[in-house]
């Protein structure tokens, strides 16, 4: 998650794709799950322009690298996407940079994120899910990566669970079906 591969993609391609998507007004209330060292929470404040970020993390090492790298411009803490330390009802957005498909009980992450979104609020995802190891590549990238792969869900299990949390798809797109597959997602909350 933390290379300059992942960060070039990230940028060049994920965020323009989930910014055009999401058509996301400035001065937003913003939560993005799993932020790492900080990258993907920059991305947010450069190219959505919120007026407040929310990021958490599991891991305190990369808490306290995206403190002392983007401290200025979000509010960094520890906590888990299947237990968020947010009131209902608080988020204009949560965004997802591929950060589910890591989550065991992933279900569990919807529900959190539904819970924590305003009404209208914005799921603006990025993911990988099952079909991604059934290709080639992905065959390759799952003995190089570590995942649990045996609890990940297909995509239509993931767009099946947003459903059951009273999310609207508005936005989908399959990317790299035959490559890579990974898919973009904008899920308003009803």
């Amino acid at each position: 998650m933390n290379n300059k591969i992942r960060a070039w993609h990230q940028e060049r391609i994920e965020v323009r794709i989930l910014k055009s998507a999401a058509n996301l007004n400035t001065n937003k209330k913003v939560l993005e799950i799993g932020c790492g060292n900080g990258f993907g929470t920059y991305l947010i404040w450069k190219y959505f322009q919120p007026r407040e970020i929310q990021a958490i993390d599991l891991d305190p090492r990369m808490i306290r690298r995206a403190r002392k790298r983007y401290g200025s411009i979000a509010h960094f803490k520890v906590a888990s996407v299947t237990d968020l330390p947010f009131s209902d009802d608080q988020f204009d957005a949560v965004i997802n940079f591929g950060i589910i498909h890591h989550v065991p009980i992933w279900e569990k992450a919807i529900e959190e994120c539904a819970r924590v979104l305003k009404h209208k609020g914005k799921f603006i995802s990025e993911d990988l899910a099952k079909e991604t190891w059934r290709t080639p590549i992905g065959r390759l990238f799952k003995l190089l990566a570590d995942h649990p792969y045996d609890l990940m869900y297909k995509i239509s299990e993931f767009t099946s669970a947003l459903k059951r949390n009273n999310f609207q798809l508005k936005y989908f797109q399959l990317k790299y079906p035959h490559i890579f597959p990974f898919f973009s997602l904008v899920a308003i909350k009803q």
